[in-house]
């Protein structure tokens, strides 16, 4: 069976493959991991065992400017995300022209609890960071000092999200 550290030697491999074509290609890696996604068992889809090649396609698919391919692969996460993949998902929303302010939104308050997360919301500030950023972008100030209000950013990481 399938490991975690499998996925993170298969994403490990093609970010330092020896092919020219590979490895300048987000595509090609793209390409290549939603094969390997393709054909997973449902016990790989969680983050516990898939987490490092769902980062890293949602990461990918990010850089390409593909929302909606980065929100596919996170939709193909099974159980609760943890917060590499959370993150990834909401830089996304945040990165993407235009920005996805109203996903960012919705995924943080519909997120699973993520363990390890501080905050009365039990978001990693760093994903609510990413959120907060999208709503910034978009002029949507309300909706981020909601979110700061709500998900509690710690204080030395307030000034920084909501000036970026």
């Amino acid at each position: 069976p399938s490991t975690r550290n499998t996925y993170k030697s298969i994403v490990y491999a093609l970010d330092n493959a020896n092919d020219e074509e590979v490895k300048n290609s987000q595509s090609k890696k793209a390409a290549l991991l939603e094969g390997v996604l393709s054909r997973m068992v449902k016990r790989d889809r969680s983050v516990e065992v898939g987490g490092p090649l769902f980062e890293a396609l949602i990461k990918l698919h990010g850089e390409k400017g593909s929302f909606k391919a980065a929100k596919m692969a996170f939709d193909s996460i099974i159980g609760p995300c943890d917060e590499p993949c959370l993150s990834a998902i909401l830089r996304v929303c945040s990165s993407t022209t235009p920005t996805h302010w109203k996903e960012a939104v919705l995924l943080t308050h519909s997120s699973d609890v993520v363990w390890g997360a501080r905050g009365p919301g039990m978001i990693p500030t760093r994903a609510l960071s990413y959120a907060v950023i999208a709503c910034a972008k978009s002029d949507q100030w309300k909706e981020a000092l909601n979110l700061i209000d709500l998900y509690g950013i710690d204080l030395k990481y307030r000034r920084a999200a909501v000036n970026s």
